[in-house]
């Protein structure tokens, strides 16, 4: 069957001024690409664009200003990796619709909120829409949103051969570690079955999701999604603090390693 659910992005989350003005640590790997400014006024983003159809949404508060985190779902979020979108060919209303259905049967602790309008204006003035579907029942970033274009998506993610071709070769995204309280693993890997709708690899300890990318480059695997408990006193501190740890990104087709470093 052929898959119906892809990643979009990965949202990571920088000082302002490494927003605005990308440093030598991103640029050294990445083609950087124009955002613009978010509907709401609060975050200013960049993008790196890759060649399986995902990109990263660099973000930021604009001016690193608390009154801009005050309200937002990502404002109480410390620097680095906060989220992660997927994508399907169903609309946001039949996602939303099939998926709450689905949640319902299997795990009905976990909910998502129905479909809200957003967008942004890119730095040439054009103005993007689109609809978010983000979870209600878990903090953000423990399972991730979906969003779906109103405005074509071409508009929102304009890769082209120049905007995708990096210094490191990425290709894309390969591997994304979700890292939780232990004992959540199980109950939350329910959801992720549910959301994907999908099937898991491994145990309750540790659970691996395979999401499809829209397009495959050659020498571009899957998407991996880890939902598993934190090893070692570094992530088990963070995973104490703040609930989530969302680590380990690797990218597919680099030819030099890359430290990612907020």
């Amino acid at each position: 069957m052929a898959p119906r659910v892809f990643i979009d992005h990965i949202v990571i989350l920088l000082p302002h001024k490494d927003v605005i003005n990308p440093p030598a640590r991103l640029t050294n790997h990445f083609t950087i690409s124009p955002g613009g400014r978010h509907a709401d006024g609060k975050t200013d983003n960049k993008l790196i664009l890759f060649q399986d159809g995902s990109y990263i949404e660099l973000i930021a508060f604009v001016d690193d200003d608390p009154q801009n985190r005050a309200g937002h779902r990502w404002g109480d979020k410390p620097l680095g990796i906060i989220d992660y979108a997927l994508i399907t060919r169903d609309d946001a209303a039949s996602n939303y619709q099939s998926m709450a259905d689905r949640l319902a049967a299997s795990a009905p602790g976990i909910r998502y909120l129905p479909p809200a309008s957003g967008g942004r204006k890119r730095e040439d003035g054009t103005v993007l829409q689109w609809e978010v579907t983000t979870p209600e029942t878990v903090q953000n970033g423990q399972l991730p949103f979906f969003c779906h274009d109103v405005t074509p998506r071409a508009l929102r993610v304009p890769a082209s051969p120049a905007s995708t071709a990096h210094p490191s070769g990425a290709l894309g995204v390969e591997a994304l570690a979700v890292l939780v309280p232990g004992g959540q693993t199980e109950a939350l890997g329910k959801g992720y079955a549910a959301v994907l709708d999908t099937s898991a690899e491994g145990d309750e300890t540790e659970l691996v999701f395979v999401v499809a990318s829209l397009h495959v480059p050659p020498g571009k695997e899957s998407l991996r999604i880890r939902v598993a408990s934190p090893k070692g006193e570094e992530e088990q501190r963070i995973v104490d603090e703040e609930g989530l740890l969302l680590t380990h990104l690797k990218f597919g087709g680099m030819n030099i390693p890359v430290k990612w470093i907020v």
